[in-house]
């Protein structure tokens, strides 16, 4: 039995998406965790330029989490889901960035110019994803002003879990238990001196 709406996590990989993932799976839920090879990334812009809801063909989960282009489309996912949740997984912008770098045993940056067909030093992609990352907080905590019944922005290293439950109305884990760890990056090939990154 699912929750009867949805809940959309519209912030960016290693912002805990698996570990929401499992903390609904372990609930009897169903989440989509879409991952580098995202199927949504292609078919929310084909549903919506055909004139269907943005995420037919995948809508029977109940939560949603690292899919870009979900997050990006935000504003359509609101309106093709009226009544849904949403929540802005964040964290400090400078060990989220470390953590990007960190990646696939630190291939991140080589996967991104291969995806996106650029050849960006791993500093250039750290200007590029900080304005990314601030941009795309503007812009959801804009949208979503005032709309505290659905949305939430949760900070994945500060804030409680009792916070998520009670936003959604469901304790997806029992009282005092905290968001499982699941996709932690062990091997560190960048760091943070400071708030400055460096390459180990």
């Amino acid at each position: 039995m699912g929750l009867g709406f949805k809940v959309f996590f519209i912030g960016f990989n290693k912002c805990a998406t698996r570990s929401f993932t499992s903390l609904f799976r372990g609930a009897g839920l169903n989440p989509y965790h879409g991952g580098d090879a995202d199927p949504l990334y292609y078919q929310i812009p084909r549903n919506i330029a055909a004139g269907r809801k943005p995420l037919e063909g995948f809508e029977d989960y109940d939560a949603y989490s690292d899919s870009q282009r979900l997050s990006f489309r935000f504003r359509d996912i609101d309106r093709g889901y009226p009544n849904s949740k949403f929540v802005l997984n964040t964290r400090d912008v400078n060990r989220w960035i470390v953590s990007r770098l960190n990646h696939g045993d630190g291939t991140y940056v080589e996967y991104m110019n291969e995806a996106k067909n650029k050849n960006l030093t791993w500093d250039e992609w750290v200007s590029v994803w900080r304005l990314q990352f601030i941009e795309h907080e503007r812009q959801v905590t804009t949208y979503f002003q005032g709309r505290s019944e659905s949305f939430l922005r949760y900070d994945i290293e500060t804030d409680s879990l009792a916070n998520f439950n009670k936003f959604i109305g469901v304790e997806l884990a029992p009282d005092g238990v905290e968001l499982p760890h699941h996709g932690l990056t062990m091997q560190k090939f960048f760091a943070l001196d400071g708030d400055r990154i460096i390459k180990l």
